[in-house]
């Protein structure tokens, strides 16, 4: 289903080139009917894949959170052939990745509150990224040393897509952007897509009144918030007599409280 869609053909369509019936087609795409190894290369040939892609286990994006910046007029089935097409290659990042490292994901998650706009929250993360006031002279590079992975995305005839933000399965964070669209608007939806990450997209949070409390009558202070940074895993290979071993380290997370004025913490009165 997902190789159909990302080739932007109906069922019928689909059907009508291998010669079998849209409910046979149907039944094969559910895993009804077992496909003859001889008939998924005649898919993979119609459809313009490898025959070893069929044996890929994908998550569809749709699946998952995400978020986009698209225009309203944008229709049905180009977004079918969207969340394809990013399915897809959601699954070759997670493959690339277990051979190589990237950062790890810096990004703090802040949830927007009355007292906390997005403006506020923008102005903290300038400061916490450590980006001066000012236009920011390349926005890809700084995603990207903050673990980031932003890729550009050739899609004809998408005028209407901008841009999108989700995590792939194996939970890399991904920013994807319409390469066919002015550099302006490139630069407006990449800041627009660290907004979702930040305040949307990463909904396990912190800032909970019992993590407030619990926090004040351990200290003995009036706490205004707590905002959680999530880190994601980092990518480790270690090269042995047996060949190489691949892992990952623990997924963690950093808090950052913020105390009612003239408050302090004292980590060290006990000892």
């Amino acid at each position: 289903k997902l190789a159909r869609e990302s080739r932007g053909l109906s069922q019928s369509k689909l059907s009508e080139l291998l010669g079998v019936t849209q409910a046979t087609l149907s039944r094969f795409e559910k895993g009804v009917l077992t496909v003859a190894p001889e008939f998924v290369s005649k898919i993979a040939q119609a459809l313009n894949y490898p025959a070893s892609f069929f044996e890929k286990d994908i998550r569809i994006a749709g699946e998952t959170s995400l978020f986009y910046r698209k225009r309203a007029s944008m229709t049905v089935r180009d977004l079918s052939i969207l969340e394809s097409k990013i399915s897809i290659l959601s699954k070759s990042i997670d493959e690339m990745l277990e051979s190589i490292n990237i950062p790890e994901l810096r990004i703090p998650s802040v949830e927007p509150t009355v007292d906390n706009s997005p403006q506020e929250i923008a102005y903290k993360i300038r400061n916490y990224l450590g980006v001066p006031a000012g236009p920011i002279d390349n926005i890809v590079s700084l995603l990207e040393k903050n673990g980031i992975i932003v890729m550009f995305l050739d899609v004809d005839d998408m005028d209407k897509f901008d841009g999108l933000t989700m995590f792939t399965t194996n939970q890399a964070p991904v920013i994807w952007i319409n390469r066919n669209i002015p550099n302006d608007r490139k630069r407006f939806s990449l800041a627009h897509e660290l907004g979702h990450l930040v305040m949307h997209l990463r909904s396990e949070n912190l800032e909970k009144p019992e993590d407030q409390k619990e926090i004040e009558a351990k200290y003995n202070v009036n706490v205004v918030s707590v905002n959680t940074m999530n880190y994601a895993g980092k990518r480790k290979s270690r090269y042995t007599k047996a060949g190489v071993i691949k892992g990952k380290t623990k997924a963690y997370k950093k808090a950052i409280v913020t105390l009612a004025e003239g408050e302090t913490i004292d980590f060290y009165s006990n000892i």
